[in-house]
């Protein structure tokens, strides 16, 4: 009589309480999901951000060129070929104040550092070292700018589609290097501004045939307008040699807003709490099943 007046409690307290805690796991389940779901959706827009840069690495020409050549503002033919022009879709070169402006488009490190550029300076042109290696990012090209003061320039891209008062984290792989002319130790600097805003890079010392190797490189920048003006400035020492700056991978992202990353924070922690609760609500279906106490 005992056992089974024991046999229907514990059955009346299984057939009570199973089905609740079915219906609560169902629920807890479906939380789960969702917060998963949203966790997940914010996750992948961050990882996917918007690159507000476009042919960052200067692949993209309006013009085909196999070999380097000279890239801006000025043009015209000489003994080395016709050169000049604006012909790198999305980017402007142009002389820095009084300078002459001097940038060469480079198709790729192994032809940068052996063949001679299609340049104003025809046939007295020169490659660049032969040390300079191949961009980490993009398609292997690349822009070199001249730091000399007479010959200084200023690369540039018109920025659209900015939300006023937005932080924007601009970054950029860069380099020092010299001319197979150049016979001394040389320095190269650049000036990154957006719009009125501006940061300098740390100065490369490059000896005489080095090549200082790729430097990843990020500033931030808040837009004061939709539309801004992105610029790279390439200065160095000492004029006749000349220190020359390479330019890659350039990209432009919005900097996360903290209230999205604390949603994206408070959506993992909700996520963890739920799945300690169905844990727990767990091993408490499994003491009821063998009859143990529930603390």
């Amino acid at each position: 009589m005992g056992l089974a007046l024991l046999g229907a409690s514990r059955f009346s307290q299984e057939g009570w309480q199973q089905p609740s805690y079915r219906r609560l796991q169902m629920r807890l389940s479906t939380l789960c999901v969702a917060t998963a779901l949203a966790v997940g959706s914010i996750g992948m827009a961050q990882a996917v951000p918007v690159n507000f840069v476009q042919n960052g690495d200067f692949s993209q020409t309006t013009s085909p060129k196999s070999n380097p050549t000279q890239f801006g503002q000025n043009s015209g033919t000489n003994s080395s070929g016709t050169w000049g022009g604006q012909f790198v879709t999305d980017w402007l070169s142009t002389p820095y104040k009084n300078s002459t402006g001097y940038s060469i488009w480079e198709p790729s490190a192994s032809l940068a550092g052996s063949v001679q550029p299609t340049s104003q300076f025809g046939s007295t042109g020169r490659p660049l070292v032969a040390s300079v290696t191949a961009p980490p990012v993009g398609a292997g090209t690349f822009i070199a700018m001249d730091g000399e003061s007479a010959y200084s320039v200023v690369v540039s891209q018109a920025i659209n589609g900015l939300t006023k008062g937005q932080a924007y984290l601009v970054s950029f792989y860069w380099g020092g290097a010299e001319t197979t002319k150049a016979t001394k130790t040389t320095t190269i600097n650049l000036t990154v501004s957006l719009g009125s805003q501006s940061h300098t890079t740390p100065t490369l010392t490059q000896p005489a045939g080095a090549f200082s190797g790729w430097q990843l490189e990020s500033f931030k920048f808040v837009a004061n307008s939709t539309s801004e003006l992105l610029s790279f400035l390439s200065m160095g020492t000492p004029a006749g040699l000349p220190p020359m700056a390479l330019l890659t991978g350039v990209s432009m992202h919005k900097v996360p807003e903290p209230s999205v990353l604390a949603m994206f924070g408070g959506g993992l922690l909700g996520l963890g709490l739920l799945t300690v609760f169905a844990r727990r609500n767990a091993a408490r279906r499994c003491q009821m099943a063998d009859g143990s106490d529930i603390a």
